[in-house]
């Protein structure tokens, strides 16, 4: 069995070598198919598939805060501390928040990533720091007492040189000394799929910091963030007893909930616990409800890729056996059983499989290290932990098996089965001409119909793009610059960061130029969501007590004018709002046309989450604007006066006469003459974060549409080799009606029209299977149906005038046989 397996291995070296461009072209369309899809399930297995980096990730899960319109919220450190001590169910709990902030090594101030975690997160997830130690239980006792941190192997190696005496080492985050107790293991980067953690700081520190995610804050008691129960913005995680279900933790979890419900009223009235296995949970439940279709169409993109190469192989394999049809009835005539004939072409054809899918593991490699090394188009540090592991090689090796296997195997059983007297006589190849032409044709009209399905798909999402490009955000982008800081990463008191804003804002209205200057504590269009919870004053039957999440603002004096946003009843905010006793709120016409529908809603009130909460007095509507998405219907929103608080965090706008560039680049240098060394979470042109916002519509079409030009290629490719193969097969048939009488012209048409009868079947599969899948992209088109006409029609242009190419130059060439060159063949 070995020796005969090498023997077909030589047989197959010596055979491709023969054929040197058939060989190419085949690694080649199989490296493309197989590169790509194993690049694309790199990306999803590190997104969605790949268990968590800690030990026996099956016994955690991961629990929720459930209330206030959050079915999965997040939790506040005192209700951390009571589900900890009162969970039966779990042998402990880890709380962690992500978050940003700028540190400074060795002098070098830069914008890092990290976590803020229990001091139990290292020992409970199982994680052995490569280098010193985790944090001790002590660690989590006193606020601001323990500045001690676990950095990333990477972290080590950029920021310390991978130095072994790191222990010991200091770096400064805000303005206090952090010391390093230990070096996470190379592997571990944290618990976001996808993303590295730079470095992991205790409980007790968080003052240094502002926690990223999901924020819930409603009144209660405390003056610090572990101190506040009603301030909830802690994922919790927790390993499970032996023999405990997570249907049992979650009801335990919901019965500790209800406790705490009933001992503080204020803060936890109408909220409960959610448990969920941590195995089912990658980002967020509700993320993870857009990742993983996201990620089933981009495999399923990919595969259709491959498919056309795996049909264009077939094809390419279909032919070289017909032209093989001696060989294989000489060697039957000498006693090779069809077994061993379908053994050695099956062999070639996974030598071939094997060798692309060799070239393209290297290209998926490539590819993987292009996409961890971008770099959205933000400036916080987001970097991409994206790998080539061993789950990866295993896919990309099945799929090169599978592909040879699927490929192979038809062509063949079918090349195995000459019929030995016309083949030996070279008069025939001894395969029923109906029965080959049908099966070569079928696959031309599935490259065909996959190939139209993949245009289509590009072309929506491209003018899903230009339609967004022409909607009105609401707000004039022309002359307007932002920059986003946070004063709390530089140790600033409140005291300090009032005049800090005060002197930034008097220095930036004498700018040459600058027409408007505010200030935002959130921008519109930006990644941060922040929401909170309102009722309408009186009016239970409109709003429930627990209130209704709507999207909030807090900004300064002459936001509305700087943004160009106009005010279309009442009036904008003003210095005489600043000391009246209810709290003045400027609300979005969405919000009017959703809880006084036909009425006027200056005067109106609104309260926080209950009808006894904080008030608000509507003293003026704005008109409704894009704030989230570029493709969001009118959304209701509050506007809160800033004036009347004080937040560490701000986003500066400034309009300004001229190139928005320039507005930006004078904002930060303004900015920096007060502060040199400011990080930056966000600046620049506020164009850009109408960019950003279409940067998943954009990367989508990108990719859509470089797919579809990759399988109309290939599609070309594989018309173009039946056409050509067709003709070749036919010549003397076509000599002898050219002797006859026909002209070249008739000839050029018959070779034409054949190639588009076969162009015409695949457009009508590939136009249904485009009018059932296209659907999925209902959500993220703009302007732009599913069924768009335009994108449909463009598509059949595009993919014709590809046919046409692709069977033009077989047709000139039958047209140009000589009759007489073409008779003398035997």
């Amino acid at each position: 069995m070995l020796s005969s397996l090498r023997q077909d291995l030589r047989h197959t070296w010596r055979s491709l070598r023969q054929q040197p461009v058939f060989a190419a072209v085949a690694i080649g369309s199989l490296a493309l198919g197989i590169g790509l899809n194993t690049a694309v399930f790199s990306v999803v297995n590190g997104l969605l598939l790949r268990p968590l980096p800690v030990e026996r990730p099956a016994d955690l899960a991961a629990v929720f805060t459930r209330g206030g319109g959050e079915p999965y919220g997040t939790t506040s450190y005192p209700d951390f501390r009571d589900l900890a001590a009162r969970a039966t169910a779990f042998d402990a709990l880890v709380g962690r928040s992500m978050m940003f902030a700028s540190i400074s090594v060795d002098g070098e101030n830069r914008l890092t990533m990290g976590e803020v975690v229990t001091a139990n997160y290292f020992d409970v997830l199982g994680i052995r720091p490569a280098i010193g130690r985790g944090f001790s239980p002590e660690e989590d006792a006193g606020e601001l007492t323990h500045p001690v941190a676990v950095i990333s192997d990477r972290m080590w190696r950029e920021s310390f040189g991978g130095r072994p005496d790191v222990l010991g080492r200091t770096f400064r985050l805000k303005t206090r000394p952090y010391t390093v107790v230990g070096v996470a293991p190379r592997d571990f980067a944290g618990l976001v799929p996808g993303l590295e953690m730079d470095l992991w700081i205790p409980i007790s520190m968080t003052g240094d910091i502002e926690p990223v995610g999901l924020n819930n804050v409603m009144p209660s008691d405390g003056n610090t963030r572990l101190e506040r129960r009603g301030t909830r913005w802690m994922f919790v995680i927790g390993r499970l007893k032996p023999s405990v279900s997570v249907e049992a933790a979650a009801a335990n979890v919901d019965a500790v909930m209800t406790q705490l419900a009933a001992e503080h009223p204020r803060s936890n009235a109408d909220h409960g616990g959610a448990v969920l296995p941590a195995s089912a949970i990658r980002v967020h439940p509700e993320i993870d409800g857009v990742l993983r279709p996201t990620g089933a169409v981009l495999l399923g993109a990919v595969g259709l890729v491959l498919l056309v190469a795996c049909a264009n192989l077939a094809s390419m394999l279909l032919a070289r056996g017909v032209s093989r049809t001696r060989e294989m009835a000489l060697r039957s005539a000498l006693g090779a059983s069809r077994t061993r004939l379908v053994r050695q072409l099956t062999v070639e054809s996974l030598v071939l499989a094997l060798t692309g899918g060799a070239v393209g593991l290297a290209l998926a490699g490539w590819t993987v290290r292009a996409l961890a090394a971008f770099r959205l188009p933000v400036e916080l540090p987001v970097t991409f932990a994206l790998a080539i592991d061993g789950r990866v090689v295993a896919f990309g090796l099945a799929l090169s098996i599978l592909t040879g296997l699927g490929v192979g195997l038809v062509p063949a059983w079918r090349a195995s089965r000459p019929d030995l007297v016309p083949a030996l006589k070279a008069e025939a190849t001894g395969v029923s001409r109906r029965r080959r032409v049908s099966l070569s044709q079928a696959l031309v009209v599935i490259q065909v119909a996959v190939s139209l399905l993949l245009v289509v798909g590009g072309l929506l999402l491209g003018r899903s793009l230009l339609a967004a490009g022409r909607v009105d955000p609401g707000w004039d982008p022309r002359g307007l610059a932002v920059a986003s800081i946070s004063l709390d990463f530089h140790g600033y008191t409140e005291a300090q960061g009032r005049v800090f804003y005060d002197r930034a804002l008097e220095g930036l209205r004498q700018l040459p130029g600058v027409t408007s200057v505010a200030i935002s504590g959130r921008l519109p269009l930006s990644p941060n969501v922040q929401t909170t919870a309102l009722v309408v004053d009186g009016r239970p039957d409109l709003t429930p007590d627990g209130g209704v999440s709507i999207d909030n603002a807090s900004v300064s004096e002459g936001y509305f004018e700087t943004m160009g946003l106009p005010i279309v009843d009442g009036r904008a905010f003003d210095s005489r709002d600043r000391t009246t006793e209810v709290a003045p709120v400027v609300v979005s016409q969405a919000l009017v046309d959703r809880f006084w529908p036909g009425e006027r809603a200056i005067g109106r009130r609104l309260r926080s989450r209950t009808q006894q909460g904080t008030p608000f007095e509507v003293i003026g509507v704005v008109a409704d604007h894009k704030f989230r998405t570029m493709g969001e219907a009118p959304r209701p929103i509050a506007y809160m006066d800033r004036d009347r608080g004080y937040s560490p965090y701000a986003s500066f706008i400034i309009r300004m006469r001229g190139d928005a560039n320039q507005a930006g680049v004078a904002l930060t240098r303004e900015l920096r003459a007060l502060e040199p060394d400011l990080v930056f979470l966000e600046s620049g042109p506020a164009a850009r974060l109408v960019d950003l916002s279409l940067f998943p519509v954009r990367a989508g079409a990108a990719l859509i549409g470089g797919l579809g030009a990759l399988a109309l290629l290939l599609a070309g490719l594989g018309l173009y080799g039946v056409i050509a193969f067709s003709v070749s097969r036919r010549t003397r048939e076509i000599g002898i009606r050219m002797a006859l009488g026909a002209d070249r012209r008739r000839v050029l048409g018959q070779v034409l029209g054949e190639g588009l009868w076969l162009f015409g079947l695949g457009a009508v599969v590939g136009l249904g299977l485009a009018a059932v899948t296209t659907s999925v992209l209902g959500s993220v088109l703009l302007g732009v149906t599913p069924l768009d006409p335009a994108s449909y029609g463009a598509a059949v242009v595009v993919l014709l005038a590809a046919s046409l190419a692709a069977c033009a130059v077989p047709a000139r060439r039958a047209a140009s046989v000589d009759p007489l060159v073409a008779l003398r063949q035997t």
